[in-house]
Protein backbone atom coordinates (compact mmCIF):
# COMPACT_ATOMS: atom_id res chain seq x y z
CA UNK A 1 0.00 0.00 0.00
CA UNK A 2 2.88 2.37 0.70
CA UNK A 3 3.98 2.53 -2.94
CA UNK A 4 0.42 3.37 -3.97
CA UNK A 5 0.24 6.18 -1.39
CA UNK A 6 3.59 7.48 -2.60
CA UNK A 7 2.40 7.53 -6.21
CA UNK A 8 -0.80 9.39 -5.21
CA UNK A 9 1.25 11.90 -3.23
CA UNK A 10 3.57 12.51 -6.18
CA UNK A 11 0.61 12.97 -8.52
CA UNK A 12 -0.91 15.58 -6.21
CA UNK A 13 2.43 17.46 -6.05
CA UNK A 14 2.72 17.33 -9.84
CA UNK A 15 -0.77 18.74 -10.24
CA UNK A 16 -0.03 21.56 -7.82
CA UNK A 17 3.16 22.49 -9.61
CA UNK A 18 1.38 22.14 -12.93
CA UNK A 19 -1.28 24.62 -11.84
CA UNK A 20 1.40 27.04 -10.76
CA UNK A 21 3.08 26.76 -14.13
CA UNK A 22 -0.23 27.41 -15.90
CA UNK A 23 -0.80 30.56 -13.83
CA UNK A 24 2.67 31.83 -14.66
CA UNK A 25 2.07 31.32 -18.35
CA UNK A 26 -1.08 33.42 -18.11
CA UNK A 27 0.89 36.44 -16.92
CA UNK A 28 1.52 38.85 -19.77
CA UNK A 29 4.94 40.01 -20.88
CA UNK A 30 6.11 42.77 -23.22
CA UNK A 31 4.89 41.07 -26.41
CA UNK A 32 2.27 38.50 -25.40
CA UNK A 33 -0.71 37.98 -23.14
CA UNK A 34 -4.02 39.76 -22.62
CA UNK A 35 -4.50 43.21 -21.05
CA UNK A 36 -6.86 46.13 -21.17
CA UNK A 37 -5.79 49.75 -21.59
CA UNK A 38 -7.74 52.99 -21.02
CA UNK A 39 -7.51 55.72 -23.64
CA UNK A 40 -8.78 59.28 -23.72
CA UNK A 41 -11.38 59.16 -26.48
CA UNK A 42 -9.62 62.05 -28.26
CA UNK A 43 -6.81 59.64 -29.18
CA UNK A 44 -8.92 56.81 -30.54
CA UNK A 45 -7.77 57.19 -34.15
CA UNK A 46 -4.00 57.14 -33.47
CA UNK A 47 -4.20 54.36 -30.86
CA UNK A 48 -6.26 52.18 -33.22
CA UNK A 49 -3.52 52.63 -35.83
CA UNK A 50 -0.80 51.74 -33.31
CA UNK A 51 -2.68 48.66 -32.08
CA UNK A 52 -3.28 47.38 -35.61
CA UNK A 53 0.46 47.28 -36.34
CA UNK A 54 1.41 46.03 -32.86
CA UNK A 55 -1.03 43.12 -33.07
CA UNK A 56 0.19 42.27 -36.57
CA UNK A 57 3.79 42.10 -35.34
CA UNK A 58 3.07 40.31 -32.05
CA UNK A 59 0.33 37.80 -32.75
CA UNK A 60 0.29 36.47 -29.18
CA UNK A 61 -0.56 39.91 -27.79
CA UNK A 62 -4.19 40.86 -27.20
CA UNK A 63 -4.75 44.44 -26.05
CA UNK A 64 -8.33 45.62 -25.53
CA UNK A 65 -8.73 49.41 -25.48
CA UNK A 66 -11.37 51.16 -23.38
CA UNK A 67 -12.12 54.59 -24.88
CA UNK A 68 -13.31 56.92 -22.17
CA UNK A 69 -12.69 60.36 -20.68
CA UNK A 70 -9.35 61.42 -19.20
CA UNK A 71 -10.36 61.28 -15.55
CA UNK A 72 -11.83 57.80 -15.84
CA UNK A 73 -8.82 56.52 -17.79
CA UNK A 74 -6.46 57.52 -14.97
CA UNK A 75 -8.77 56.12 -12.30
CA UNK A 76 -8.92 52.76 -14.06
CA UNK A 77 -5.12 52.66 -14.14
CA UNK A 78 -4.80 53.62 -10.46
CA UNK A 79 -7.28 50.87 -9.51
CA UNK A 80 -5.37 48.26 -11.57
CA UNK A 81 -8.40 47.74 -13.81
CA UNK A 82 -6.18 48.48 -16.80
CA UNK A 83 -2.43 48.22 -17.25
CA UNK A 84 -2.01 51.50 -19.14
CA UNK A 85 -3.67 54.92 -19.38
CA UNK A 86 -3.16 57.19 -22.40
CA UNK A 87 -4.00 60.80 -21.55
CA UNK A 88 -2.89 64.42 -22.04
CA UNK A 89 -1.39 64.98 -18.58
CA UNK A 90 0.92 63.39 -16.04
CA UNK A 91 -0.14 62.28 -12.57
CA UNK A 92 -0.75 64.88 -9.87
CA UNK A 93 0.68 64.68 -6.35
CA UNK A 94 -2.42 62.95 -4.93
CA UNK A 95 -2.28 60.26 -7.61
CA UNK A 96 1.45 59.74 -7.05
CA UNK A 97 0.82 59.31 -3.30
CA UNK A 98 -1.94 56.80 -4.00
CA UNK A 99 0.44 54.67 -6.06
CA UNK A 100 3.18 55.04 -3.45
CA UNK A 101 0.87 53.53 -0.82
CA UNK A 102 0.53 50.51 -3.09
CA UNK A 103 4.34 50.43 -3.43
CA UNK A 104 4.02 51.34 -7.08
CA UNK A 105 5.32 54.17 -9.21
CA UNK A 106 3.67 55.51 -12.34
CA UNK A 107 5.96 54.97 -15.32
CA UNK A 108 5.39 57.79 -17.82
CA UNK A 109 6.29 57.58 -21.51
CA UNK A 110 6.15 60.62 -23.78
CA UNK A 111 4.37 59.49 -26.91
CA UNK A 112 3.38 62.39 -29.17
CA UNK A 113 1.88 65.87 -29.34
CA UNK A 114 -1.56 66.80 -30.57
CA UNK A 115 -3.72 69.83 -29.85
CA UNK A 116 -7.14 71.01 -28.82
CA UNK A 117 -9.05 71.89 -31.98
CA UNK A 118 -12.08 74.16 -32.40
CA UNK A 119 -14.82 73.67 -34.99
CA UNK A 120 -17.78 75.74 -36.14
CA UNK A 121 -20.56 75.17 -38.67
CA UNK A 122 -19.74 75.62 -42.34
CA UNK A 123 -22.33 78.41 -42.44
CA UNK A 124 -20.49 80.34 -39.70
CA UNK A 125 -18.41 83.06 -41.38
CA UNK A 126 -16.25 83.66 -38.31
CA UNK A 127 -13.68 80.85 -38.24
CA UNK A 128 -10.56 82.95 -37.52
CA UNK A 129 -9.88 83.73 -33.85
CA UNK A 130 -7.13 85.16 -31.69
CA UNK A 131 -6.30 83.71 -28.28
CA UNK A 132 -7.67 86.84 -26.61
CA UNK A 133 -10.93 86.48 -28.57
CA UNK A 134 -11.27 82.94 -27.26
CA UNK A 135 -10.68 84.06 -23.68
CA UNK A 136 -13.34 86.76 -24.09
CA UNK A 137 -15.81 84.17 -25.37
CA UNK A 138 -15.05 81.77 -22.54
CA UNK A 139 -15.28 84.45 -19.85
CA UNK A 140 -18.46 85.88 -21.36
CA UNK A 141 -16.82 89.24 -22.11
CA UNK A 142 -18.63 89.28 -25.47
CA UNK A 143 -22.06 88.71 -23.99
CA UNK A 144 -24.03 86.10 -25.93
CA UNK A 145 -21.75 86.03 -28.99
CA UNK A 146 -22.13 82.23 -29.00
CA UNK A 147 -25.29 80.22 -28.45
CA UNK A 148 -23.29 77.25 -27.15
CA UNK A 149 -19.79 76.01 -26.34
CA UNK A 150 -19.75 72.23 -26.69
CA UNK A 151 -17.22 69.77 -25.24
CA UNK A 152 -16.95 66.04 -25.84
CA UNK A 153 -17.43 64.96 -22.20
CA UNK A 154 -17.97 66.37 -18.71
CA UNK A 155 -14.61 64.93 -17.61
CA UNK A 156 -12.91 65.80 -20.88
CA UNK A 157 -9.15 66.27 -21.03
CA UNK A 158 -9.86 69.06 -23.55
CA UNK A 159 -11.88 70.92 -20.93
CA UNK A 160 -9.22 70.55 -18.22
CA UNK A 161 -6.42 71.55 -20.61
CA UNK A 162 -8.16 74.78 -21.64
CA UNK A 163 -8.95 75.72 -18.05
CA UNK A 164 -5.27 75.43 -17.16
CA UNK A 165 -3.97 76.96 -20.40
CA UNK A 166 -6.24 80.00 -20.29
CA UNK A 167 -6.44 80.38 -16.52
CA UNK A 168 -10.21 79.97 -16.47
CA UNK A 169 -12.04 78.64 -13.40
CA UNK A 170 -15.37 78.08 -15.09
CA UNK A 171 -16.98 78.47 -18.46
CA UNK A 172 -20.18 80.39 -19.35
CA UNK A 173 -23.61 78.96 -18.65
CA UNK A 174 -24.06 78.14 -22.32
CA UNK A 175 -21.27 75.55 -22.07
CA UNK A 176 -22.28 71.88 -22.03
CA UNK A 177 -20.93 68.44 -22.90
CA UNK A 178 -22.01 65.73 -25.29
CA UNK A 179 -21.11 62.05 -24.84
CA UNK A 180 -18.45 61.79 -27.53
CA UNK A 181 -16.46 63.69 -30.14
CA UNK A 182 -18.75 62.45 -32.89
CA UNK A 183 -21.75 63.92 -31.07
CA UNK A 184 -19.96 67.28 -30.85
CA UNK A 185 -19.39 67.26 -34.60
CA UNK A 186 -23.03 66.30 -35.28
CA UNK A 187 -24.22 69.16 -33.06
CA UNK A 188 -21.94 71.75 -34.67
CA UNK A 189 -23.04 70.75 -38.18
CA UNK A 190 -26.59 71.94 -37.48
CA UNK A 191 -25.97 74.87 -35.10
CA UNK A 192 -24.55 77.93 -36.82
CA UNK A 193 -23.67 79.90 -33.71
CA UNK A 194 -21.96 77.19 -31.63
CA UNK A 195 -18.30 76.36 -30.98
CA UNK A 196 -17.16 72.75 -30.65
CA UNK A 197 -13.99 71.63 -28.84
CA UNK A 198 -12.39 68.32 -29.88
CA UNK A 199 -9.01 66.60 -29.98
CA UNK A 200 -6.92 67.34 -33.09
CA UNK A 201 -6.39 63.61 -33.65
CA UNK A 202 -9.92 63.44 -35.06
CA UNK A 203 -9.05 65.72 -37.98
CA UNK A 204 -5.29 65.28 -38.45
CA UNK A 205 -5.01 62.40 -40.93
CA UNK A 206 -5.98 63.73 -44.36
CA UNK A 207 -5.58 60.26 -45.86
CA UNK A 208 -8.50 59.03 -43.75
CA UNK A 209 -11.85 59.24 -45.61
CA UNK A 210 -13.66 59.90 -42.31
CA UNK A 211 -11.43 62.90 -41.63
CA UNK A 212 -12.09 64.33 -45.09
CA UNK A 213 -15.80 63.76 -44.52
CA UNK A 214 -15.69 65.57 -41.15
CA UNK A 215 -13.77 68.55 -42.54
CA UNK A 216 -16.33 68.72 -45.32
CA UNK A 217 -19.10 69.11 -42.76
CA UNK A 218 -17.60 71.58 -40.27
CA UNK A 219 -15.09 74.44 -40.46
CA UNK A 220 -11.84 74.31 -38.51
CA UNK A 221 -11.00 77.44 -36.50
CA UNK A 222 -7.61 79.02 -37.23
CA UNK A 223 -5.72 81.30 -34.84
CA UNK A 224 -4.26 84.58 -36.05
CA UNK A 225 -1.02 86.10 -34.78
CA UNK A 226 1.62 88.50 -36.15
CA UNK A 227 2.92 85.81 -38.51
CA UNK A 228 -0.40 84.78 -39.99
CA UNK A 229 -2.93 82.03 -39.25
CA UNK A 230 -2.12 78.65 -37.68
CA UNK A 231 -4.12 75.42 -37.50
CA UNK A 232 -3.79 72.25 -35.37
CA UNK A 233 -1.83 70.42 -38.05
CA UNK A 234 1.64 68.90 -38.01
CA UNK A 235 3.60 71.86 -39.38
CA UNK A 236 2.14 74.40 -36.96
CA UNK A 237 2.51 71.97 -34.05
CA UNK A 238 6.18 71.47 -34.93
CA UNK A 239 7.01 75.15 -35.31
CA UNK A 240 5.12 76.12 -32.15
CA UNK A 241 2.72 78.47 -33.96
CA UNK A 242 -0.54 76.82 -32.94
CA UNK A 243 -1.29 78.02 -29.37
CA UNK A 244 -3.09 74.92 -28.05
CA UNK A 245 -0.58 72.15 -28.61
CA UNK A 246 -0.29 69.56 -25.83
CA UNK A 247 1.60 66.36 -25.13
CA UNK A 248 0.21 62.82 -25.01
CA UNK A 249 1.46 60.52 -22.23
CA UNK A 250 1.32 56.77 -21.67
CA UNK A 251 1.18 55.93 -17.95
CA UNK A 252 1.48 52.46 -16.46
CA UNK A 253 1.79 51.24 -12.88
CA UNK A 254 3.01 47.74 -13.84
CA UNK A 255 5.60 46.31 -11.45
CA UNK A 256 6.98 44.01 -14.12
CA UNK A 257 7.76 44.19 -17.84
CA UNK A 258 4.19 43.60 -18.95
CA UNK A 259 2.20 44.10 -22.12
CA UNK A 260 1.21 47.65 -21.22
CA UNK A 261 4.87 48.58 -20.87
CA UNK A 262 5.68 46.71 -24.07
CA UNK A 263 3.05 48.60 -26.03
CA UNK A 264 4.30 51.91 -24.61
CA UNK A 265 7.83 51.08 -25.71
CA UNK A 266 6.60 50.15 -29.19
CA UNK A 267 4.56 53.35 -29.58
CA UNK A 268 7.52 55.49 -28.47
CA UNK A 269 9.96 53.53 -30.67
CA UNK A 270 10.81 53.98 -34.33
CA UNK A 271 7.84 52.06 -35.80
CA UNK A 272 5.35 53.64 -33.43
CA UNK A 273 6.66 57.15 -34.09
CA UNK A 274 6.40 56.62 -37.86
CA UNK A 275 2.71 55.80 -37.33
CA UNK A 276 2.30 59.07 -35.40
CA UNK A 277 4.03 60.98 -38.20
CA UNK A 278 1.76 59.45 -40.85
CA UNK A 279 -1.34 60.23 -38.77
CA UNK A 280 -0.67 63.97 -38.97
CA UNK A 281 0.20 64.37 -35.28
CA UNK A 282 3.67 65.28 -34.01
CA UNK A 283 5.93 62.41 -32.90
CA UNK A 284 7.81 62.83 -29.63
CA UNK A 285 10.93 61.68 -31.47
CA UNK A 286 11.20 62.22 -35.19
CA UNK A 287 11.97 58.80 -36.71
CA UNK A 288 15.29 58.41 -38.50
CA UNK A 289 15.52 58.37 -42.27
CA UNK A 290 17.90 56.10 -44.11
CA UNK A 291 19.21 57.20 -47.50
CA UNK A 292 20.97 54.65 -49.69
CA UNK A 293 23.33 56.05 -52.29
CA UNK A 294 24.17 53.81 -55.21
CA UNK A 295 27.56 54.43 -56.77
CA UNK A 296 27.46 54.78 -60.55
CA UNK A 297 30.03 52.79 -62.55
CA UNK A 298 33.05 54.87 -63.43
CA UNK A 299 32.49 57.44 -60.62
Amino acid sequence: MKPIKTIIFLCIISLLFGCGTTQEKKQDNATSGEVRIAVDESYKSIIEAELTVFHALYTRAHITPIYTNERNAIQLMLQDSVSLAIVSRTLDSTEHKYLAKKTRKGRITNFASDAVAFVVAKSNKDSIYTTSTLIDLFTNQQGNALDAIVFDNNNSGNLMFLKQKLGIDKFPKNTFAQNSTQEVIEYIKTHKNALGIIGAGWISDWDDPEVRKTLGQVALVGFKDSLGISYPFQEDLANGRYPFRRDIFMITSETYLGLGTGFSAFAAGDKGQRIVLKSGLLPYRLPGREIKIKTMPGL
